[in-house]
């Protein structure tokens, strides 16, 4: 038996791809990578140029980690040998669709080439989120993990008058939701009938009708009832000043890894809060629109759907 995967969810970042892998982990017909976002095909992300504070949060999958098996569900790594690749799928049994979903794989401009020497066959799928929201969504994330305590606006100017950028180097908080030339690369390299776009809006709105249209597109049976967990929801820390340091430092990094989950869900009840969320502003919406309304009419052509409620 063949336990290549035979399907990558490539993006966009803080569009819903974590909720998609879970809920498709949870199909009996599915397979999904342990280590959510191996990020193994996106060659042109250089791990040594990493800032520290990116260096010091991220997992590097060690001889450890693979010696373990089962392996531990992890969110994100960076996976650069084949046979560590392969080891995330020997545990495939019979599971007709297997797959792994890293979002650097839409922003890399290697990616879709690898992915295609790898797996011709291979099926494509994107979700696309209103680049605006996208970039305030990826903001929110910035000051969960104390990477930022910088206003939106400000903290955005910041990253694009950058010099040095990329992915783990800077946010690419405007980067990131320029999706037509990222999208063109996959066209260049699969059919058409290989690719299945997704809106964000859709998975929230339409939530069992789109996840079949997933099941169709990979070709396992649909289901009937879903769980409707929402993962990697926004939530922002009551003592920044402290969740920076400790995020600076590494330490919180380690005791993520190293405490069980129910301990984590009350930690992060502790230290973090749902009520006092920022909301994107009119005139930061204004803003960041006329930076991407070029590039959604363009996305829109490319992908044939209406993408007008985006612009309003």
């Amino acid at each position: 038996m063949d336990k290549k995967p035979n399907f990558f969810v490539v993006g966009a970042a803080k569009s819903g791809t974590t909720t998609l892998s879970n809920w498709l982990d949870s199909h009996p017909e599915v397979y999904i990578s342990p280590i959510k976002e191996p990020n193994f095909f996106s060659t042109d992300i250089d791990i040594s140029l990493f800032e520290p504070f990116y260096k010091k949060n991220t997992f590097f999958a060690d001889t450890a980690y693979f010696s373990n098996r089962p392996l531990k569900k992890v969110h994100l790594s960076f996976i650069r040998s084949n046979e560590n690749y392969n080891a995330l799928f020997e545990d495939v049994l019979e599971e007709k669709a297997i797959g792994e979903c890293s979002t650097s794989y839409l922003y890399s401009e290697l990616a879709a080439e690898n992915i295609k020497k790898y797996q011709p066959d291979a099926k494509i799928i994107i979700i696309l989120r209103n680049p605006v929201s996208r970039a305030f969504s990826h903001y929110l994330m910035a000051l969960r993990f104390g990477y930022t305590s910088k206003k939106f606006l400000e903290e955005i100017e910041i990253d694009r008058k950058r010099l040095n950028k990329g992915w783990g180097i800077s946010r690419l908080y405007i980067e990131l939701g320029m999706y037509s030339e990222q999208i063109k690369r996959y066209y260049n390299h699969f059919a058409p009938d290989k690719i299945l776009i997704l809106l964000n809006e859709e998975l929230n709105n339409n939530t069992l009708q789109t996840f079949n249209k997933v099941c169709d597109f990979l070709n396992v049976s649909k289901i009937n009832h879903i769980q409707l967990n929402r993962y990697n929801e926004a939530n922002i820390p009551k003592m920044p000043v402290f969740n920076r340091l400790v995020s600076r430092s590494g330490l919180k990094f380690i005791v993520q890894k190293l405490v069980s989950d129910k301990f984590k869900d009350q930690v992060l009840k502790l230290l973090f809060s749902k009520s006092d969320v920022p909301v994107i502003s009119k005139s930061e919406k204004e803003f960041l629109l006329k930076i991407y309304k070029p590039d959604i009419i363009s996305t829109s052509e490319i992908i044939g759907r209406d993408l007008n409620h985006w612009l309003k």
